[in-house]
């Protein structure tokens, strides 16, 4: 028996490894090849703090952890603000940098020979000295990490790394500081592996570094994998195959002194069948297309959809006699090498107008507005919103300061429902900061309360309420421009930025957006500037336009008296 509860004390052992990497790799999309080392430091410092000091295996499970946790955050700062496959070397070179100093840090880690006796854990004068004793620590050890992590990622934390996983620019549009997020995961998924490593240590009473190899690294991918990446129970079944299945090859007939190859045997085949016959894992992070969602309860009518903060919002500007001008741009310039994009550009959109910027392909108009909103650094000029100066402003950094983007590919989190689009769009909520997502527990609950609310709101005023369960990626494009706009309006930004709204559409939703566009102005009291090639499209919603050609403004005006301009239609037609 003792040997079917070492089995299971490993599951659950490796179930929390699997699922510290599950919070970085499945729900933010990031991959780390140097976990097996977090892992590593929990067991290391454990196994140090209570042979050397004589300390309780809380104290050390403690110690490794918050070790963990610091490193994780410290080798996460500089690795995630490259791209994910330099991340990968990244890692990569951190795992064999600190392999090397286990084995070769004799004086601390006691070299490859590892550290033995290391004492089993003791509570209560009770030891949990057997695999049938230590089972009990290990299952509760389990739940707390699997509870911390469905803390996190059920919440309006967990919303946000999905919307990184999904599109990080975009979040970053939204006003989510992505790169703080990253740290904070890396950094709390390093503390849970080093929990799983600690645990590890105090079960088996000896640990070396060949436990924590990149091979090991690239078994708990695998794991991950297999389970069903951004599933919940899925490092559960990923350990439990991969851990537990294979030593049933021990009891095979005729499988004895072949049983290492026949594992290698049996992983390669599960992998190659998942690969083919289920990419997204035994367990996938949604079962199905939608999913059921509460909160239709007492929606505000269609013309209150917009909340009561942007109401207060308007009267405090309006009281401080905020400029007249909600968004002004004088002199913005951006050359790549020796092409010039954008050219001593001006813009002055008046509060409350809808105004278009319109021009042929290429002739610099989603440059104006990656400028503006900071994704692309300007050579010259200068932006401003309601007379406050934001030029050069990290992108998430504008939505305080009341100005968010839509993008020209629409750009929604499609593995997201339409309702978490919305939501995860709404400022300043309680529940994406860590310490107040599990100490303050009532206060995150009740904002998120408000927050579905006016989310549910959006949609009601989008027609889209009923779609509020699925899955963002299985509507039609039309309706995907319509959640990007809830998404918009769920900022509660004063000046919102259009790219192309309607491209792509049939004129019945096209008639669908003006009208929209043009109640969200009114109604919201918002700014809008407008990037639109269709010339019907602009006709019937601005009043002024903007003509680009060639990185340069070259007129303003009515739309209709633009295309009047014998010289501005051979530019934006190509004829004379």
């Amino acid at each position: 028996m003792d040997y079917i509860f070492n089995v299971l004390v490993f599951i659950l052992i490796y179930a929390v490894w699997v699922q510290s990497l599950n919070l970085i790799m499945g729900y933010v999309g990031v991959i780390s090849m140097g976990h097996a080392i977090f892992s590593g430091i929990g067991a290391y410092t454990a196994a140090l703090i209570s042979v050397h000091l004589g300390y309780n295996f809380l104290v050390g499970t403690v110690a490794g952890f918050l070790l963990a946790t610091v490193v994780g955050a410290l080798l996460a700062i500089p690795s995630l603000r490259v791209r994910n496959e330099y991340l990968i070397v990244f890692t990569v070179g951190f795992q064999m940098v600190a392999y090397e100093f286990m084995i070769t840090a004799r004086g601390i880690t006691e070299g490859q020979g590892g550290i033995p006796n290391i004492p089993s854990p003791q509570l209560f004068g009770f030891a949990f000295n057997t695999p049938f004793k230590f089972l009990p620590l290990a299952l509760v050890t389990t739940v707390i990490c699997f509870a911390i992590v469905w803390r996190l990622v059920n919440s309006p934390f967990g919303r946000v790394l999905k919307a990184i996983r999904e599109d990080e620019s975009a979040c970053r549009a939204l006003g989510k500081n992505t790169l703080k997020f990253k740290v904070l995961v890396f950094a709390l998924g390093g503390g849970i592996a080093a929990i799983a490593g600690s645990t590890m240590a105090y079960f088996i009473t000896f640990i070396s570094p060949v436990s924590f190899s990149i091979e090991i690294s690239i078994f708990i991918i695998v794991m991950v994998v297999l389970g069903g990446e951004a599933s919940f129970w899925g490092p559960l079944v990923g350990a439990a195959i991969l851990v537990g299945l294979p030593e049933v090859l021990r009891f095979l007939p005729g499988t004895a002194g072949f049983v290492d190859v026949l594992r290698e045997i049996f992983y390669g085949l599960i992998l190659m069948f998942m690969m083919i016959f289920r990419p997204q894992g035994i367990l996938p992070e949604y079962a199905a297309k939608t999913k059921p969602v509460q909160g239709f309860q007492d929606l505000p009518d269609e013309a209150d959809a917009f909340s009561a903060a942007e109401e207060r919002n308007t009267a405090s500007a309006e009281e401080k006699g905020s400029s007249p001008q909600a968004l002004e741009i004088t002199g913005l310039s951006k050359s790549f090498g020796g092409l010039q994009a954008v050219k001593d550009a001006s813009l002055r959109l008046a509060s409350g107008k809808i105004t278009g910027l319109i021009g042929p392909n290429g002739c610099g108009k989603t440059t104006v507005f990656n400028l503006i909103t900071g994704f692309l650094p300007a050579d010259d000029g200068k932006v401003y919103v309601h007379g406050k100066e934001i030029t050069g402003k990290a992108p998430y950094k504008l939505v305080d300061d009341g100005l968010v983007r839509s993008w020209q590919d629409i750009r929604i989190f499609k593995d997201m429902t339409v309702l978490d689009n919305v939501l995860v769009a709404r400022p300043k909520q309680s529940g994406e900061e860590i310490l107040r997502l599990f100490f303050s527990p009532w206060r995150v609950a009740r904002q998120e309360r408000e927050n579905a609310r006016h989310a549910f709101g959006y949609l009601k005023m989008v027609d889209l309420i009923d779609k509020a369960g699925h899955l963002a990626g299985s509507l039609s494009t039309a309706e995907q421009k319509l959640v990007a706009l809830a998404r918009l309006m769920a900022t509660e930004c004063k000046v919102l930025l259009l790219d192309e709204p309607t491209a792509a559409l049939d004129l019945e939703s096209v008639e669908r957006i003006i009208k929209l566009i043009k109640g969200i102005a009114k109604q919201g009291r918002k700014t809008i500037l407008l990037i639109e090639h269709n010339l019907d499209v602009v006709r019937g919603l601005v009043e002024e336009a903007y003509f680009m050609s060639e990185g340069r403004v070259l007129a303003h005006g009515e739309p209709s008296a633009l295309m009047a301009d014998p010289k501005l239609a051979e530019v934006y037609f190509g004829v004379d």
